[in-house]
């Protein structure tokens, strides 16, 4: 391609070809356009550095308050945080009530405790109310007066599934406490 440049001027044209002045203009291997070369920057920080300060006296002492594998070194306070960690919270999840007797219906999200209860109908064998994984079960026996409440509860670990059992009585409701160790935290 050649470089033309065509220009008016109070309407005259005047044309200016540089192909003609040199064979070099016009050559796309030895012409090109201006270019600017440069360093391109990226901020990965707008901060100094922190230094960290390790005192390697203390290294030994602090891992040595680690606990072990079998928690045979874990003190009374770090039992006790243990012991609180597995008691329930005051978190819960409204579960499904289950549509039949008798049937795993639902799966618990983390460890924790499911309380079911439910109402007595009145017959004159009584009511009887069971809360039921595949490992364990919880059975409660109500006296057969009609409205009377009757409920059962039982601890439960992630993933498992349960199921209720109930005669004579209606299902109120089906609550999973979240263990404190298992809160979500908000």
């Amino acid at each position: 391609s050649e470089a033309v440049t065509t220009k008016t001027w109070y309407g005259l044209n005047s044309n200016f070809n540089a192909s003609r002045s040199s064979p070099i203009y016009g050559n796309s291997n030895t012409v090109q356009p201006q270019a600017i070369k440069g360093y391109l920057y990226m901020v990965l920080a707008n901060k100094p550095k922190t230094p960290i300060q390790v005192n390697l006296d203390n290294i030994a002492a602090d891992l040595a308050l680690k606990a072990n594998a079998n928690l045979s070194n874990v003190d009374n306070t770090g039992s006790a945080t243990m012991a609180h960690a597995s008691m329930p919270s005051g978190q819960y999840i409204d579960l499904p009530i289950p549509l039949t007797p008798n049937v795993y219906y639902t799966t618990v999200p983390s460890d924790g405790f499911v309380i079911a209860r439910g109402t007595a109908t009145g017959s004159a064998d009584g009511a009887i109310f069971e809360l039921a994984t595949k490992e364990y079960s919880t059975t409660h026996v109500c006296i057969p007066y009609k409205g009377w409440g009757i409920s059962a509860s039982l601890a439960v670990q992630k993933g498992a599934s349960i199921k209720i059992n109930y005669v004579n009585a209606t299902v109120n409701f089906v609550r999973f406490f979240y263990a404190n160790g298992t809160a979500p935290q908000s």
